[in-house]
């Protein structure tokens, strides 16, 4: 019989349960990092001359579903014993991160097009794209409290 929160002893269920703590204490961000944050914040809200192309709100709002079935399938192995609570947090930064990438390279479907003048000066029309910098500084982030603690991207 596989092992479950009701089979266990009570020091398997002490570990479980500093596992499932690690919520209580640590969290996962994702988003853009280095010298393209201030663009990607540009490009999700608007300017005055910039039309918002917002990225992460329908990274989050087109996997909402699949975001959910995540989490509830990470707290699932939690406390069947089989997964760690920190490599939960990385496993759902991880595709937190693929789902914001997508939205980026599938951009020219769905943003405002560029203007003809950023054509003109970038010369290519793929929105949210110039050199791919933006989209490789997509990044995960694990804190304690406000603390960074790990910082990783899939593969």
């Amino acid at each position: 019989m596989a092992d479950s929160i009701t089979d266990t002893g009570p020091a398997k269920l002490a570990k479980i349960a500093a596992q499932v703590r690690i919520f209580e204490t640590h969290s996962v961000d994702v988003g853009v990092v280095g010298d393209r944050s201030d663009v990607a914040i540009w490009q999700e809200f608007g300017t005055s001359s910039i039309p918002a192309r917002p990225f992460m709100r329908r990274a989050a709002d087109q996997n909402r579903e699949a975001i959910a079935d995540a989490i509830e399938d990470r707290f699932g192995r939690i406390l069947d014993g089989r997964l760690k609570g920190l490599d939960a947090l990385r496993e759902l930064g991880a595709m937190f991160v693929r789902f914001v990438r997508d939205q980026i390279l599938r951009s020219p479907s769905w943003a405002v097009p560029n203007a003809p003048g950023t054509i003109a000066q970038k010369g290519a029309s793929h929105p949210l794209i110039d050199e791919g910098e933006m989209l490789s500084n997509v990044v995960w982030r694990i804190r304690k409290g406000t603390t960074i603690v790990e910082t990783g991207s899939p593969a």
